[in-house]
């Protein structure tokens, strides 16, 4: 079972990296990276998403991360933009 440390490690990794929320990071990589996926509505997951508790902040951060390895698994290559300046 390889991909609990590979889960693990891309908190890590998410976490160290940015400021941004954990919910604001998973709904901006479903909305880039699955936009055109049959049943998924960006503005909905955004509206339940929006000002998330610590315990959903917390799941948020596991979704995105079991995503990012599903897509992976999956050879879907995709990459949040940057809007940072």
């Amino acid at each position: 079972m390889w991909r609990i440390p590979v889960v693990a490690l891309m908190l890590l990794v998410v976490g160290a990296t940015c400021d941004e929320q954990p919910c604001d990071q998973y709904v901006d990589y479903m909305c880039e990276c699955h936009e055109n996926d049959p049943g998924f509505d960006c503005e909905e997951l955004s509206l339940v998403l929006s000002d998330a508790d610590v315990d959903l902040q917390d799941q948020c951060e596991i979704d995105l991360a079991e995503q990012e390895a599903d897509d992976a698994d999956a050879g879907l290559e995709c990459e949040v933009g940057d809007t940072g300046g």
